[in-house]
């Protein structure tokens, strides 16, 4: 029975996924992700290869995302059976750094000491061939898997590899759509496990930052629908202290919308009780 590490490089899982669905570089919040079917999805075409196969586990290799934090893609990534997540960092132009040395050493390791027989790499980097050549001289099958062709892959590794296959359009369509947006053109908010108790620190937050409001401050907001700068400064520093990190866009909007929404809920009072 062959013993199969799979190998994701999420750079170019994502790219290949935006290619498909949008024919052009996009980010990844605009790609919605069932994560439990593509995981699936995966070990069928694994299982094509390697019938009855033993699965070691799915690395996947990324860089963190905001604030040297993982995002909420990692999360929810992480959360998956047999996933192992393994992080690089990024550079000063936001691109990934690291990612490729770290799975080189793992698949090198592995092989090394015989943890898995063959592996399966997701990938069309050449800089991953020295790695590659190295697992096969310690005994190791290496397959790769292509998303969308191989025009975003590298012939070397192409050729250096011990099979190239592809994960099935079809497939790939199945687990991968285009997220819907808000009214803002923000993608739609993707729920995430610990995020119920995020959101109720958020509006702790906004609670918390009208009762320190000034009248003046408050009156700054009368008939206005956006929050001023400085104001608005003071907000996210407060919900940045409060998360421990830094916001996400959407939770960004939701602060500020709960401000306004408390605000108007303590005018309404007054009038209610005269009634």
């Amino acid at each position: 029975m062959e013993r199969v590490a799979i190998f994701i490089d999420a750079g170019y899982f994502w790219g290949q996924l935006s290619q498909i669905i949008y024919g052009e570089p996009r980010n990844r919040e605009d790609i919605q992700l069932n994560y439990e079917e593509m995981r699936e999805s995966l070990l069928r075409q694994v299982e094509r290869q390697f019938p009855n196969f033993s699965l070691l586990r799915i690395y996947w290799y990324d860089a963190l995302g905001m604030n040297d934090l993982p995002s909420r893609q990692h999360k929810h990534l992480g959360r998956l059976d047999d996933v192992k997540m393994r992080y690089g960092t990024r550079n000063t132009y936001g691109k990934q750094k690291g990612v490729d040395g770290l799975l080189m050493a793992d698949l090198i390791l592995l092989a090394q000491n015989k943890a898995i027989t063959s592996a399966v790499i997701v990938s069309g980097d050449a800089d991953l061939i020295p790695g590659v050549t190295t697992a096969q001289m310690l005994g190791v099958r290496v397959h790769r898997m292509e998303i969308n062709g191989q025009d975003a892959s590298s012939p070397a590794l192409c050729e250096e590899v011990d099979r190239n296959s592809e994960w099935p359009l079809t497939e790939v369509e199945n687990f991968a759509t285009a997220a819907s947006h808000d009214e803002s053109g923000y993608p739609s908010y993707e729920p995430y496990f610990e995020d119920v108790e995020d959101m109720q620190t958020i509006t702790d937050t906004a609670r918390d930052f009208i009762t320190q409001m000034s009248d003046e401050e408050r009156d700054n907001l009368n008939g206005k629908t956006t929050i001023p700068f400085e104001l608005d400064k003071k907000l996210l520093y407060l919900a940045k202290t409060a998360l421990g990190r830094l916001l996400y866009p959407d939770e960004k909007k939701e602060l500020r919308n709960k401000i306004f929404e408390l605000l108007n809920s303590e005018e309404k009072q007054p009038a209610e009780a005269q009634e």
